[in-house]
């Protein structure tokens, strides 16, 4: 190359790199600041680095500036970052570039679109809050029961982006105080909260400078406690998949608080344990610990509430919610969901004869009889249990097994300690096909799996 042209290649790439140190030129359009940003300077990037479609390199940071940007504000938006997740925009004050995480700004084509929509933004636009506990949680609904999509720590801040009509919350049949909001987390993530555990707070005040952020309200939070019905957590499981387990669901179980004695009394599935108490002291984590009691609270929503016993009897964690149904209609239900299974089952006839395995009827009643099953000793039945017992249709095949067998029944025997056979059952044209379930095949009422070896056993109907 001559020197001539060298001086002219070097000539141009100076121009190049002068004009791509005076700023972006092409805009990717205006957006609308829903989260505040500090104005920290972005350097100017080199046009080449980025596409108005959103792909580029990244781009250079220098120093921090002092300048905040509120929520509301409509600033020009000249690049996105793919690879950082940040668009940088302009500072309507300073003129200065900024690097801002994409979910802080909502983006429009054109600026009469973004000044609307911070028109429209403006009523919420510096409203903030903090979490006043733990584990309050952003809903993708405004009701209490909606999915979780987000979960707060204890003097979290969260931006408010608009109030919103929502189910009502109540406490003891009383309506809750608050509102509905839609909400954004601080990495982003939209949803829905109550704001009876939040405390609300302008964008130029800060936190601090409204009513002192306290940590939880001991008054609101124990109210939930002795005003409402606590069951455990698996009653709405076990309605909604409509496997009710009548050993685990009943009237029996749940919390039972007396507020003028000072006493609780949790009944659970191996943990039924009862406690007098002096105090109840609210603790930093947002939980409430029973003063000088192995025993502790805590509420990750209004409608939930887990309770830790820490030694002894029933130690461990265990979940309960705002249980309000009727529990005596729903074991009716059962019942006769129970009863119609075994009508089907013997509508042919009561009576099964196996050459291999005995003679088995089972009677409208509910009783059954059981003679010749020397076979199935000790690995199914044991022994000296008797001819005679109670057959109760209350196993479920899970989803492996729903579409192969009818439903799962267990053979309570009138003999000893009145021992226990589990099976799977299948009705059949000509009789009744049963297959043993195993301890380990089973999860309470939920039959997952047969385990191997396989003890099948298959009756014909008799009419004798």
């Amino acid at each position: 190359m001559s020197p001539a042209r060298r001086s002219l290649v070097l000539l141009a790439g100076a121009l190049l790199l002068a004009l791509s140190l005076t700023g972006c030129s092409r805009r990717l359009g205006w957006g609308v600041v829903l989260w505040y940003f500090e104005g920290t300077e972005a350097a100017p990037v080199p046009e080449e680095e980025a596409t108005p479609d959103g792909q580029d390199t990244g781009t250079g940071l220098e120093a921090p500036s002092p300048e905040r940007v509120p929520a509301g504000t409509v600033v020009p938006v000249f690049i996105k970052s793919n690879i950082n997740h940040t668009y940088v925009v302009e500072n309507p004050a300073t003129r200065k570039k900024a690097e801002v995480p994409v979910w802080k700004i909502e983006l429009f084509r054109r600026k009469r679109e973004a000044e609307a929509r911070a028109r429209e933004f403006e009523p919420s636009a510096r409203l903030y809050a903090v979490a006043l506990r733990d584990g309050l949680v952003l809903r993708d609904e405004p009701r209490n029961l909606a999915n979780q999509v987000y979960r707060m720590r204890r003097d979290q801040s969260i931006k408010l982006l608009a109030k919103t009509e929502g189910e009502e919350v109540t406490t003891g049949g009383k309506p809750l105080p608050g509102d509905w909001y839609l909400a954004m987390g601080e990495d982003g993530t939209r949803g829905y909260v109550f704001s009876n555990q939040l405390r609300i707070y302008d964008e130029s005040e800060g936190p601090a400078a409204g009513a002192a952020v306290s940590g939880p309200d001991p008054a609101a939070d124990l109210d939930l406690l002795f005003s409402r019905t606590w069951r455990p957590a698996y009653f709405k499981t076990m309605i909604e998949q409509g496997r009710v387990d009548l050993e685990r669901l009943g009237p029996q179980f749940g919390i039972f608080t007396d507020a003028v004695r000072r006493q609780i009394r949790i009944e659970y599935p191996g943990a039924s344990r009862f406690f007098n108490y002096t105090n109840i002291l609210p603790q930093a984590d947002g939980s409430f610990r029973f003063e000088g009691l192995p025993l502790t609270l805590r509420f990750p929503d209004p409608e939930s509430l887990e309770v830790t016993i820490e030694t002894d009897y029933g130690a461990g964690t265990h979940p309960f919610a705002v249980f309000d149904q009727d529990i005596r209609e729903i074991v009716r239900r059962e019942e006769l969901r129970r009863a119609n299974a075994l009508a089907r089952m013997i509508a042919e006839g009561e009576r099964f004869v196996s050459d291999e395995w005995g003679a088995l009827t089972i009677s409208r009643s509910g009783r059954f009889t059981w003679a010749a099953y020397d076979k199935l000793i000790p690995e199914g039945i044991p022994e000296y249990s008797g001819e005679a017992g109670a057959v109760v249709l209350g196993l479920f095949p899970g989803p492996l097994l729903a579409g192969e067998w009818d439903g799962g029944l267990s053979l309570f025997f009138d003999g000893g300690a009145r021992p226990r056979a589990d099976f799977v059952y299948r009705a059949t044209p000509g009789g009744l096909d049963l297959q043993l379930v195993r301890p380990i095949d089973k999860e309470w009422s939920v039959v997952n799996t047969l385990s191997e070896p396989p003890l099948s056993i298959r009756f014909r109907r008799s009419a004798n």
